[in-house]
Parts: C-alpha cells; sequence; structure tokens
C-alpha cells in the first residue's frame, strides 16, 4: 500500500473502531451484554491500522520494534475473530512467544549488519 492509500486504511478502521463502540454501548444491557466482538474486532481492527501506518515510515533501526507490534495486532484480530474466550489466554502467550522469538531474530540480523 502506498502512504496514501495507508492513511485512509487506517482513518476507516478508526471509524469502525468508532461505530463499532457505539454499536457495543447500544446494543448491551445490564441484563444481556452484547457480543464482546462487537468492540474488540474494529479496536483490533485500528490498531493494526495506526501500527501499519509507523511501520511505513519506520527507520531501519527501529523497524523491528515496529514489525513485533505489527505482528502482536495482527494476532489480536486473529484470537477475536476465531477464538472462544477460554482458548484465548492460551493463544495470546504462544503468540507472544513465536514473535518475541522472531524479534530477537530481527534484533539480531540488524546489529549484524550494522557492525
Amino acid at each position: 500500500m502506498k502512504f496514501k492509500q495507508t492513511q485512509i486504511f487506517a482513518l476507516i478502521c478508526c471509524l469502525c473502531f468508532l461505530a463499532g463502540n457505539i454499536l457495543y454501548d447500544w446494543l448491551s444491557t445490564d441484563d444481556a451484554p452484547a457480543d464482546y466482538r462487537i468492540f474488540y474486532v474494529p479496536f483490533s481492527l485500528m490498531v493494526f491500522a495506526l501500527i501499519l501506518n509507523g511501520y511505513k515510515h519506520a527507520t531501519k533501526k527501529t523497524e523491528p520494534y515496529w514489525w513485533f507490534f505489527l505482528w502482536l495486532s495482527i494476532g489480536q484480530m486473529i484470537k477475536f475473530l476465531l477464538f472462544n474466550p477460554y482458548l484465548q489466554m492460551i493463544s495470546d502467550y504462544l503468540f507472544l512467544a513465536l514473535v518475541v522469538i522472531g524479534l530477537i531474530y530481527k534484533l539480531i540480523r540488524n546489529g549484524r549488519a550494522t557492525t
């Protein structure tokens, strides 16, 4: 995606989050709370889009950190779309471990490239 397209995508995702936030509030009652995905899926999409926007402008030095958070945000989107609440904690820790390993690899690789 080009820079302008990334910014438009991020703004649309922010609007989706706003709509999901309002919709969740309208649909939720004390007796019957609304499905949590109405709030968290647009929220996860918004976080992904904003991180993607930052990742596009990352310097060589900060790129591994943006990559780390980009993949964490992708994991969050997948988690809220596919998993039920009971499997979320297990998948969170497993995915976090994989992304941390990837970050360490990227940091070592970037460290060797600059020396």
